[in-house]
């Protein structure tokens, strides 16, 4: 297990719990909210006499909702699109920012409060998830060979072209996506094609490295996106406790690519990344900003780099693989 396994396990922990706690706050505060309202509404009927044909319009009524303008669906893009998953219908997770005493809080489906207690003043975690991985000697090769390399056609290539090791396993597939990485079939094992998340359940590994979310950039909410990135990071310490995950920046594209594609664009790539290093910090894993090495003065892909302004090169897949050798947790 690795210096910060342990610790690192309990600030998920601890996290967790906190996120739970909010939301229980939260659908207190709401149901008061909604009583109080219908109660307000209710003495408002009382206390006035109106009129039958006064401009009350029952389409405003608090209980009247209207089926029509309430749903909401995710908006699939793809720029490999091979497949389109199932469409479904979001929940918007409303999560406020708030600071909880968590020692005075307790959570009703932890019965060991007590020991966490004990555990918290003991372990202690260094490591600042609120930053990129800070940039260190290179490893060898061997670094890699217990790792494995998951994300879409950017990747597919990138272990075409440079592999980090002949080891390491290369979980890719065009047009893979956060959600898809749990229903699409596209990884051959034992003779049959299985997602890529069932895959790894069943796979040994110390190492995982994740690039999700240029297809994703075309959703409506940004707030979907992380929460699927966040089951992925669920599944894998569910069965993979001691693994060492790391999360990689969404590399950009070239100014020609983001002026003139529909969805892709360098803005929303930034604002992806910046969700996406928030997300490391709350769940306690690594974020390498391969990113920076692959952007120009101008916040772009570099028009050499690649040759469609998105898939890169081999020279630049060999300056991505520099990158995450100098850039590791030991």
């Amino acid at each position: 297990m690795n210096n910060y396994s342990r610790a690192t396990r309990m600030n998920y922990i601890r996290k967790k719990r906190r996120k739970r706690i909010r939301r229980m706050l939260l659908l207190v505060i709401l149901i008061s909210l909604t009583l109080s309202v219908k109660c307000q509404e209710g003495h408002y009927k009382k206390s006035h006499d109106l009129d039958a044909s006064a401009t009350t319009n029952p389409s405003t009524d608090l209980n009247d909702k209207n089926p029509e303008t309430n749903q909401e669906s995710i908006e699939y893009l793809f720029k490999d699109e091979d497949q389109k998953p199932k469409e479904e219908k979001p929940v918007e997770p409303a999560q406020p920012e708030t600071k909880l005493n968590t020692n005075s809080d307790s959570d009703e489906n932890d019965n060991n409060s007590e020991s966490h207690e004990k555990i918290d003043e003991t372990v202690t975690d260094d490591y600042d998830y609120t930053k990129q991985v800070p940039l260190g000697e290179p490893v060898e090769e061997s670094y890699f060979d217990d790792a494995v390399f998951i994300g879409d056609s950017r990747t597919e290539g990138f272990m075409l072209y440079s592999p980090p090791s002949s080891k390491a396993l290369s979980y890719t597939y065009k047009g893979l996506m956060v959600d898809t990485v749990f229903t699409s079939e596209v990884i051959k094992k034992d003779g049959k094609k299985i997602p890529v998340m069932e895959a790894l359940k069943n796979t040994d590994f110390g190492k995982v490295y994740i690039m999700l979310g240029i297809n994703e950039t075309g959703w409506i909410s940004n707030d979907i996106f992380i929460e699927k990135y966040e089951k992925i990071i669920d599944s894998i310490r569910e069965s993979h406790p001691d693994a060492i995950i790391y999360i990689q920046s969404i590399l950009p594209v070239s100014h020609r690519v983001s002026s003139t594609h529909s969805y892709i664009k360098n803005s929303k790539i930034n604002q992806y990344n910046s969700r996406i290093l928030e997300m490391a910090r709350d769940n306690g894993v690594y974020y390498v900003n391969v990113a920076e090495a692959m952007t120009n003065e101008n916040g772009c892909l570099p028009k050499e780099a690649a040759v469609d302004g998105i898939h890169l090169k081999k020279s630049y897949c060999q300056k991505w693989l520099d990158y995450l050798k100098t850039h590791t947790i030991k």
